[in-house]
């Protein structure tokens, strides 16, 4: 199944952690690879985030990378193609964004991916009462394992969704 709504760009530099997140985001999300070079001269693409997969331990893709930053509008992650500690921390200077480093498991990359997607959200929940904010929070995990289930062919956990019913219930009940 695919979150068709859910573009992803994917940035690249690197072509063996290009690679890799296209085997892993690809068939989950709409993905739009683009060239560093090219959103650089571009400017950026429609897209809910931003992957980049790019070598930061070369002191120009870092250069550029802040570039790209700048003009970033969506929330970010990073697949790096070595474990550099320099251009780790070259990193880490510019972004606290999310990072994985090649060998990247497929499954967490997507769940890097989601989180990030749903920050903005989840972020929005702060100002509910706390009950309402725990049935969200798990009724997001309860559809997800759902949803995980349903893609490895697997019956719901009917059980479990209504219990995540029925937390959504108690906090109806608060009122606004």
């Amino acid at each position: 199944m695919q979150a068709r709504n859910s573009k992803i760009a994917v940035i690249h530099d690197s072509q063996v952690a290009f690679d890799a997140a296209m085997a892993a985001l690809n068939g989950y999300f709409a993905v739009h690879p683009i060239a560093l070079e090219e959103f650089l001269a571009t400017g950026p693409v429609e897209a809910l985030i931003n992957v980049f997969c790019v070598n930061a331990g070369a002191g120009v893709t870092i250069n550029r990378v802040k570039k790209a930053l700048h003009i970033c509008k969506t929330d970010i992650v990073f697949v790096l193609p070595t474990h550099n500690s320099d251009g780790i921390k070259r990193l880490r200077e510019i972004t606290d964004a999310d990072y994985l480093v090649l060998p990247i498991d497929p499954d967490e990359l997507r769940a890097v991916v989601k989180k990030t997607l749903n920050r903005p959200v989840e972020r929005s929940w702060e100002s509910l009462h706390p009950k309402k904010r725990q049935a969200l929070k798990k009724t997001v995990v309860c559809f997800q394992k759902c949803f995980d289930r349903v893609q490895d062919g697997k019956p719901l956990p009917i059980e479990e969704i209504q219990n995540c019913c029925q937390h959504i219930r108690d906090a109806a009940e608060l009122g606004d």
